[in-house]
């Protein structure tokens, strides 16, 4: 008799939140002992001897981090796809194997994938910051407060963040038009302006320390969305790829469909997608073209993968003298 078991929807939204929980309270730490352990004394002695290199040499370690995160995501979803097949047909037995070929190199390689990552954005965060201080004549102590302040930033946020002090120091109005401002302080901001002057020192370091911290949380936001949905994915994807090698099932059983969130901030490219089909191992195609193995797949363009909260879903036929007709369902993340 045929019967047709569907995953719970709720068990993958778990292993994403859970995932994403993870990240964001990694990154968050990993900025923190960043900022903790390089004080301005150290930074600006090393600064002034010449010595940016190994100044930048302090930030990478930390950022090895984000790899052992991934792996603990990529391990959760692996161990809780192959119970889930277990619970619900126990005819077909295997385990996650994270010491598997296939799962050691995923880990690996997107380990290898985050370090370089942040390294080289943050990189070119701090000597974009260094930049601007040698050319404002800033002494080493003042260069070094602006490099602290670059870590965790993204360049371009770096440059919003060092934009915004400016703005409140010349008491220019578009510091009242930024999204992630403090509005607690647009009283005296909107004063300051209306005067014709900036804001006390003080209070701009305030400002601009709250506005700063609002970029940090906004990264780590979206580190954690898109980063969650990789490792789910292929911890899912890990999961069916061991089962063909151990001989539970074959390749031509699967079949996968991607799912667009199917609301109005759907990508259109994504919304087009909605309903495709692929056998498992071959990538979807977007509206624009490109080629996408999974939501959130890295090796595809950013604008086609940053937050991305499609779904894949894998319908396995699983045929056999006990399990004739039997079709299994794994919603991917």
């Amino acid at each position: 008799m045929a019967r047709k078991v569907k995953d719970s929807l709720a068990r993958i939204e778990e292993l994403v939140a859970s995932s994403d929980r993870r990240f964001r309270r990694t990154f968050l730490e990993m900025v923190r002992l960043m900022r903790e352990e390089l004080n301005l004394t150290q930074i600006a002695t090393l600064l002034e001897q010449g010595r940016v290199e190994q100044a930048l040499g302090l930030l990478e370690a930390a950022a090895a981090k984000l790899g052992v995160a991934w792996s603990e995501s990529f391990t959760a979803a692996g161990f809780s796809t192959a119970q889930h097949i277990n619970r619900h047909v126990p005819v077909i037995d295997f385990d996650f194997d994270q010491t598997n070929t296939g799962a050691v190199e995923a880990m690996r390689r997107n380990r290898l994938r985050l370090i370089r990552g942040f390294t080289d954005q943050q990189r070119l965060a701090t000597r974009q910051a260094l930049a601007s201080g040698i050319e404002q004549g800033l002494n080493p102590r003042e260069q070094a407060r602006l490099f602290r302040d670059s870590i965790g930033l993204t360049p371009y946020q770096e440059r919003i963040v060092r934009n915004y002090r400016r703005d409140l120091i010349e008491g220019n109005s578009s510091a009242l038009d930024r999204e992630l401002r403090d509005r607690r302080f647009d009283g005296s901001a909107r004063q300051a302006v209306e005067a014709g002057g900036g804001l006390p020192k003080t209070q701009v370091e305030r400002m601009v320390e709250r506005y700063r911290q609002r970029m940090i949380n906004l990264r780590a936001e979206t580190i954690a969305r898109t980063e969650s949905l990789r490792a789910v994915h292929e911890g899912v994807e890990n999961t069916f790829q061991q089962a063909i090698e151990d001989g539970v099932l074959v390749q031509q059983q699967l079949t996968r469909t991607w799912n667009s969130a199917s609301d109005s901030r759907v990508r259109d490219s994504h919304r087009e997608m909605d309903g495709q089909k692929r056998p498992f191992g071959q990538p979807f195609t977007t509206g624009g073209g490109y080629h996408l193995m999974y939501p959130t797949d890295p090796n595809g363009p950013p604008e086609e993968t940053i937050n991305c909260r499609c779904v894949v879903s894998t319908t396995m036929d699983v045929e056999g003298a006990d399990l004739s007709g039997i079709r299994l369902t794994i919603q991917g993340g």
